[in-house]
């Protein structure tokens, strides 16, 4: 019995030290000493930072980030090997051009060196890309083609990457077993890229004509040289004859729950400054579930904009402008308090401005299908969507948050649904979508507006709705001897959609468009 009492007594204060390790100061302390090392790093590399959602967004300030991406980790485990056509993410590719590579940031938690968003989602990514920009030409061409000698080391080291169907990973990370069986993939996965109409051509014009091998990179904290004896790494950073994706892990691989971190900072009295917590590898990830103390829903751009920075300058409620991090003497309960305090100031002080909406014209290379779409921010009323968007005669909002006023008479016809943006919403869509597209008689010069939460998910579905029903893949009127209704349609929309926007449908959503079409 006493081994009994001994054993639970063991596990309870266990349990309780690692609920206090993994308190919100511990997790945010963390996300500040991991963004200081991506911001040096992308310093050293001199490359723009590009967060993967979500966990990415909190180790990159708003202010530093050139744009996100979207790549899920799910598409790199092991034996699901995936490319998604729904996140195809070619909006960065611009910034490649610009810059001649990113940093592309995220983290992962306890135990692993690199998240499978950075490690292979993204390396299957530039090896699809590769494959269809130089699919049957021969390595003599690629060659020439960059201006390089066919004997020198870039070019071993590019022909030894395309002979693997372009794929690239980390041998620290990567098995040559799994590689090979990502390799064998590799074209199949160009087909599909293709098959929703996406070609060498499109892709080029998305690097503004300037064609030239996607190359993934890898970095995380502590990680030794590269023995890489075809082209270290280190070689890279100014290479302009090829893109480098630098996919850099933000925290430091742990393989204890309790890590003390101890960050000594030099201060004007002879003694050093230190700042101590327990350091929670990946700390960000998946913040809904612990970010749960707050009067609010605190993500990233709240954290860096209002309570690290107050206009320009560290917060220093929270933040000791000696260090860079949390007041040492702060408790989880006092920073909660202000943060809350925070986050209700700004309320106050914005209360009765117009929140705009933040949407997105359905149009593509001279094609106009009138159709406007994307999130609704808050509370709304029509008078405000004529003040900007005076043609829009339908505005449909599927929102469980935000209201709609109408006045009377109105020349808007509102149709509002409660649909949340999670996947009751998405399974919501079955029941309200077929009244909505009955209730959508537009005339030639009539334009609609959609909205939902998050601008991203609810909202694109119906708009694939009306695309796959009133428009072809061309984005013209529709005809009904052609384009017969498929899901291939419903991809060909989409990939276009994802040229004009960021959109993530979730699977939920795109199987209610599915259940309605077909």
């Amino acid at each position: 019995m006493d081994e009994f009492k001994n054993e639970f007594s063991i596990n309870s204060i266990t349990k309780e030290l690692k609920k206090e390790s993994l308190c919100v100061k511990n997790r945010l302390q963390s996300i500040l000493y991991d963004s200081y090392y991506v911001e040096k790093v992308a310093s050293s590399l001199g490359l723009p930072l590009v967060p993967n959602e979500r966990c990415g967004l909190w180790y990159v300030s708003p202010k530093k980030r050139c744009d996100t991406a979207y790549f899920k980790s799910t598409d790199g485990h092991h034996g699901y090997w995936n490319f998604s056509t729904r996140r195809l993410n070619l909006h960065i590719l611009k910034h490649l051009k610009a810059h001649d590579g990113m940093v592309i940031v995220d983290s992962t938690r306890r135990g692993k060196l690199m998240p499978d968003a950075l490690s292979k989602t993204i390396p299957i990514w530039c090896a699809v890309l590769n494959y269809v920009m130089y699919e049957s030409e021969e390595d003599g061409d690629i060659i020439n083609s960059l201006g390089l000698d066919y004997n020198d080391d870039l070019s071993m080291f590019l022909l030894s990457v395309k002979r693997n169907n372009w794929l690239r990973t980390s041998d620290e990370i990567i098995s040559s077993s799994e590689k090979s069986q990502i390799i064998e993939r590799i074209p199949s996965f160009a087909l599909e890229l293709k098959k929703v109409g996406i070609t060498k051509e499109v892709l080029v014009k998305h690097l503004g004509g300037d064609r030239r091998p996607i190359v993934p990179l890898f970095q995380y904290p502590l990680k030794p040289k590269s023995n890489d004896q075809l082209f270290t790494e280190e070689n890279t950073r100014s290479c302009p004859k090829f893109y480098s994706v630098y996919c850099l892990t933000a925290s430091i691989k742990i393989e204890s729950q309790f890590h003390r971190m101890v960050v000594g900072v030099r201060g004007s009295k002879p003694s050093d400054i230190h700042v101590a917590w327990n350091y929670v590898q990946g700390s960000a990830d998946d913040h809904e579930s612990w970010a749960t103390s707050f009067n609010f829903k605190l993500g990233p751009d709240f954290w860096w904009n209002n309570v690290f920075n107050s206009d320009g300058q560290h917060n220093t409620q929270v933040i000791d402008s000696r260090t860079g991090y949390i007041h040492n003497d702060l408790t989880d309960e006092k920073l909660t308090e202000i943060i809350n305090a925070i986050h209700h100031r700004i309320q106050d002080a914005h209360s009765g401005t117009i929140a705009p909406v933040d949407v997105t014209r359905v149009q593509y290379e001279g094609t106009d299908t009138k159709i406007w779409f994307g999130q609704i921010k808050s509370a709304l009323a029509t008078s405000q969507v004529l003040q900007v968007y005076p043609r829009v005669k339908f505005l449909v909002v599927l929102s469980a948050i935000h209201s709609v006023s109408v006045p009377e008479n109105s020349e808007v016809t509102v149709i509002h649904h409660d649909v949340p943006s999670n996947k009751k919403g998405s399974r919501m869509l079955r029941d309200v979508s077929p009244s909505i597209l009955s209730q959508l008689n537009l005339s030639p010069r009539d334009e609609i507006m959609i909205l939902c939460d998050s601008g991203a998910d609810i909202s694109v579905g119906v708009v694939l709705l009306l695309l796959c029903t009133r428009f072809n893949a061309s984005w013209t009127s529709r005809d009904v001897k052609e384009d017969r209704l498929c899901k291939e349609l419903v991809k060909k929309h989409l990939t276009k959609l994802s040229q004009i926007r960021r959109v993530n449908p979730t699977r939920s959503t795109l199987q209610s468009v599915h259940s309605i079409l077909f």
